[in-house]
């Protein structure tokens, strides 16, 4: 289960590390942006892949990334996500999770042996705990990597409806790998890409607005 997250998650930063612009609006960019990434249908799609014995235990709240792009003014960006929001937004998840876990193991001890037992008493039975439930999901390495995956800075160039993003302050933008997006005042919207591949985990359309 970490690992498929974990995967996941990656190809989010993968697909974000691929942004593009527009020509005159390049300096209609310049500010902080910020963006919500919904991942709760496909984060349950994607448990409930290892297990539909879960579904009827795993019901998550919104799962929500928050993403910032801060374009300045010589024409350089930053895309990142507040850590700390997925961080508390993890813990969440892994809250839930653990509750699961737990009503799936009493539900699955008793239809095994007749016996009524509460998760902590199976634990311990079992020499283990609800903290090795919790280490065993590795959401701690996950927010870690994610972040890190998620963080990236770069020149940027907006022409024609596309966002071009290099992939390092001293790289030039990739003239064919971008994003389509449109632009309504303070509202940014990234539509598609051209140049990768769309990922089994579609973030499009990604809605930000202007917040400074």
């Amino acid at each position: 289960m970490k690992k498929r997250i974990l995967a996941m998650l990656l190809v989010v930063a993968m697909v974000l590390s691929l942004a593009g612009c527009s020509g005159g609006d390049t300096k209609k960019l310049v500010g902080k942006w910020r963006c919500e990434i919904d991942m709760t249908d496909y984060l349950m799609e994607t448990l409930l892949a290892d297990s539909q014995e879960m579904a009827e235990y795993i019901s998550l709240d919104d799962v929500v990334i928050v993403y910032y792009a801060d374009f300045k003014d010589n024409s350089t960006a930053r895309l990142y996500a507040d850590e700390y929001q997925v961080a508390e937004t993890f813990a969440h998840l892994e809250d839930n999770l653990v509750d699961a876990l737990g009503l799936y193991m009493v539900d699955l001890f008793y239809e095994q042996t007749g016996m009524s037992m509460t998760l902590n008493e199976i634990l311990e039975l079992s020499g283990t705990s609800e903290q090795d439930l919790r280490d065993s999901l590795g959401f701690d390495q996950v927010v870690q990597e994610l972040c890190v995956g998620l963080e990236m800075e770069g020149k940027y160039k907006a022409e024609n409806g596309k966002l071009y993003i290099s992939a390092g302050l001293n790289y030039d933008v990739d003239p064919t790998m971008y994003e389509t997006y449109s632009l309504e005042g303070n509202v940014f919207t990234i539509t598609g890409c051209v140049g990768s591949e769309i990922p089994e985990f579609n973030p499009y359309p990604m809605v930000f607005n202007k917040i400074g």
